[in-house]
């Protein structure tokens, strides 16, 4: 040991360094639950509070918004736990269970679950939907936590009054499931460090206020661990395209 560095010291030291590499999803998963908690302290404080003479289509609208946070904190728990889990127990990875998903499925489920956040911020989503879907090698239950997390990102990043468009395609040996928005555009400098990084570490998007990149580790990941990858593409002026590339499946699609 150097110098006057005792056990206690090594062992501090090494805890330390794994702790750095688990600690930053760790703050902005915190950091990305503050938001919806306090909306829904908020709501409920006013709801208590006799002195607010609060119609019932106002008790209605506070109910269906605490409601909404609830369960985006849900989907954000969910995401991560499964992000962390495959992640630091390789074991899972042999036992996840891959076969042939209709993605334009999935992601129309997704689309639905999430209307109520859209009509809630005034956005319309609109699926591009296609007579035959290729089907992607993929796990179900963790392709729906991907579209959720990049769902939820275009809807918290796209301004009020505005469109959110969902796709899915093939490209080349691939099912490509595509979310554009038009939020804040993101800058060359982002896009670089962003391609080849997904999923390896939490990257803010400079010009996307309250941006954590939680959303974008925790999807990057969990297509990592069904063979695909996470990537983007920057719009001129404004917005993004935010997709994953999974394996195309041989069988053909009846739907």
């Amino acid at each position: 040991m150097k110098g006057n560095q005792t056990a206690d010291d090594a062992v501090g030291h090494l805890f330390g360094e794994r702790l750095e590499a688990d600690v930053a999803p760790l703050l902005a998963a915190a950091h990305e639950l503050k938001t919806p908690l306090a909306v829904i302290a908020y709501l409920a404080a006013a709801l208590r509070d006799p002195s607010q003479a609060l119609s019932d289509s106002e008790r209605q609208t506070y109910l269906e918004r605490i409601s909404l946070s609830t369960e985006r904190m849900s989907r954000l728990v969910e995401g991560f736990t499964q992000a962390y889990r495959l992640g630091s127990d390789h074991n899972q990875l042999s036992l996840l269970g891959l076969e042939p998903v209709n993605v334009m499925v999935v992601c129309e489920e997704v689309a639905h679950e999430l209307q109520p956040l859209a009509r809630q911020l005034d956005q319309t989503l609109i699926v591009h939907s296609r007579a035959r879907s290729p089907l992607a090698v993929a796990n179900r239950q963790l392709l729906t936590s991907v579209l959720m997390n990049l769902l939820d990102n275009a809807i918290k990043h796209n301004p009020p009054r505005s469109v959110v468009n969902l796709q899915v395609m093939t490209h080349g040996r691939h099912v490509r499931s595509s979310i554009q928005d038009n939020g804040a555009e993101i800058s060359r400098h982002d896009l670089l460090r962003l391609r080849g990084r997904f999923g390896k570490e939490l990257q803010p998007l400079s010009g996307r206020s309250h941006s954590s990149g939680l959303g974008l580790y925790i999807a990057a990941q969990l297509s990592r661990a069904m063979g695909g990858q996470l990537g983007a593409i920057c719009h001129h002026k404004v917005g993004a395209t935010f997709f994953a590339d999974l394996e195309r499946s041989a069988q053909l699609s009846l739907v």
